[in-house]
């Protein structure tokens, strides 16, 4: 089964995907993937471990039933210093970072805590 099936699964149809401003808790140690930016045209990343209790709101996804969702932490600065290397902080083009998850990890791996409405414009 692929990943679109098991979310629509797993999501009882639209109904349940998170639609951008969730807040999700983390149930175990899970990773992650991250993307690096900086202000140049290129972008950095690898993987890393969300810790077990850390929150992330996710993004608005870009269509209905996404495979995955940009999320970010809340304790943004302890996860940075965390998984980000000093090279690449420390660089001074560095201008942030965000974290990638697959819808299924996230339904595995989180329990929804609460609702951040964000305004998109």
């Amino acid at each position: 089964m692929n990943i679109k099936k098991l979310a629509n699964r797993i999501f009882n149809g639209n109904s349940n995907y998170p639609t951008g401003g969730e807040v999700f808790e983390s149930l175990r140690d899970t990773p992650i993937s991250y993307l690096t930016h900086y202000m140049a045209p290129y972008t950095g990343g690898d993987k890393a471990i969300i810790l077990k209790g850390e929150r992330i709101i996710v993004s608005k996804p870009n269509k209905p039933k996404p495979s995955g969702y940009y999320c970010y932490p809340l304790n943004t600065e302890e996860v940075e210093k965390r998984i980000i290397p000093d090279s690449e902080r420390n660089d001074p083009q560095y201008n942030g970072f965000s974290l990638y998850m697959d819808t299924s990890s996230i339904v595995q791996n989180f329990k929804q805590v609460e609702l951040m409405p964000i305004n998109y414009q």
